[in-house]
């Protein structure tokens, strides 16, 4: 699965794909004065749901994947470890236009939250390889 980020709407609709999914691994290169920002993921892919039978049982399964998410035209990125919240019940993304762009917070379970300030939301999603049967 790939997509384009471009509106608000591109990234909540990437936020309800990425629920419980688990941050791997962030990087952050300059270019030219601006940042682009690389965050790898692992991610449940709901939309291949199996039932599985087991004699008179049924169960859900669900594969994973890595994935990767990319922002370019970063202007301002914030680093920083929240405390003072339970970061289970923070989505792992969320944005907001605010005068002069927009917002946007990735915020993994541990409480590391990277806030990005961008003038346009330019970024991309992909799943990377093939379906896991365990993260």
């Amino acid at each position: 699965m790939e997509r384009t980020i471009g509106l608000l709407t591109d990234v909540k609709d990437l936020s309800d794909l990425l629920q419980g999914a688990r941050l791997d691994q962030v990087q952050v290169t300059p270019m030219g004065g601006i940042l682009q920002l690389a965050v790898g993921l692992t991610r449940a892919m709901l939309e291949q749901q199996q039932v599985v039978r087991s004699g008179f049982l049924r169960r859900l399964k669900t594969p994973w994947t890595k994935c990767e998410l990319r922002f370019a035209r970063v202007k301002v990125l914030t680093i920083t470890r929240v405390t003072d919240q339970a970061p289970d019940h923070a989505p792992l993304l969320a944005c907001d236009a605010i005068s002069g762009g927009y917002q946007l917070t990735v915020q993994a379970s541990d409480g590391l939250q990277l806030t990005l300030g961008m003038d346009q939301l330019d970024g991309r999603f992909a799943d990377l390889g093939n379906p896991i049967e365990n993260p």
